[in-house]
């Protein structure tokens, strides 16, 4: 039984359209029609008819979806008890931060000279560092589990966190091209070079996606999808030539490929934040509210 595709199944239901759930769930059309296929043909009967407008459940799709809804209800509440009783077992002089597993840029914009530094305050404390991944591991802040979790969103996932949030730094996004894309003069036709190319995202990233929606949207297009697993691996595709993709200026600025032409998309450039997470109802205490203040300091007050 695979949690994540009854999801897919209970959106599409909802949605009725492959293009609108898998928007919702921030993957390609094609992923999830895959999806839903291996669904149907795990269970032996078809669970949508496809109209050339629209899906619709059949009779055994309908039977069926109350009673995921229910299943998946009780995995959630499953997992926060699972987290709860984490929190209970953990040692009260441990501190656990939670780091964007997609995004590796911590060391340069010097999150990870600050933890030094904390962890050098609080010699008492152990501090241990975990990753971190939207939406899954907002359960582990929400039980205290995590004290704080470090991550990269862009300004659309930003209002839509449940939790206190604020922002550490801010990057435009530039597109990563290969380099014989790039005109020998002039202007690049950006219009052209977004048509004509798979843009790349990183498997299960709604923030990642969000950005590419928007990019997209800006110049009336919709993008021709590739899931790729991380940031370094979707570089490489880049550099040989497998497809395009949105960067954060941190990449840019450290990118070493000759292969790799990077686009200044200016006004049109989707904004990605990076944040310091927590749950202000479970984390009042000290090290907690030190720690997000000391990523927070604005850089000329140090």
């Amino acid at each position: 039984m695979n949690l994540r595709r009854l999801k897919y199944f209970v959106v599409l239901a909802e949605q009725k359209n492959f293009t609108a759930a898998s928007e919702v769930l921030y993957i390609s059309q094609p992923t999830l029609s895959q999806e839903i296929m291996k669904m149907e043909k795990e269970y032996g009967f078809k669970l949508f008819v496809r109209t050339s407008r629209q899906v619709l459940l059949t009779k055994e799709g309908e039977r069926l979806l109350p009673e995921v809804r229910n299943l998946l209800k009780r995995a959630d509440d499953l997992i926060q008890m699972i987290e709860s009783l984490k929190q209970e077992q953990r040692n009260s002089n441990e501190f656990v931060i939670g780091l964007d597993s997609g995004w590796d840029q911590f060391e340069y914009i010097g999150i990870t000279r600050k933890i030094r530094e904390f962890r050098s305050d609080y010699p008492s404390v152990t501090v241990r560092l975990v990753p971190f991944q939207y939406p899954d591991s907002l359960q582990q802040l929400e039980s205290g589990y995590m004290n704080a979790a470090v991550g990269y969103c862009t300004e659309a996932l930003l209002r839509e966190l449940p939790c206190a949030v604020r922002i550490v730094d801010q990057q435009e996004m530039q597109l990563a091209v290969p380099v014989d894309q790039l005109p020998a003069e002039g202007e690049p036709d950006i219009a052209k070079i977004l048509s004509e190319n798979d843009i790349l995202t990183m498997a299960q990233d709604k923030d990642h996606m969000t950005a590419i929606n928007q990019l997209y949207r800006a110049y009336g297009l919709h993008p021709k999808i590739m899931e790729v697993h991380d940031m370094r691996l979707m570089l490489e595709y880049i550099g040989a030539g497998g497809g395009i993709g949105l960067i954060p200026a941190s990449y840019a600025e450290t990118l070493t490929s000759s292969h790799i032409g990077l686009i200044d998309l200016e006004e049109k450039a989707p904004v990605g934040n990076v944040v310091v997470l927590w749950n202000d109802k479970r984390s009042r205490h000290t090290p907690t509210k030190d720690f997000v203040n000391r990523l927070c300091v604005d850089p000329g007050d140090e």
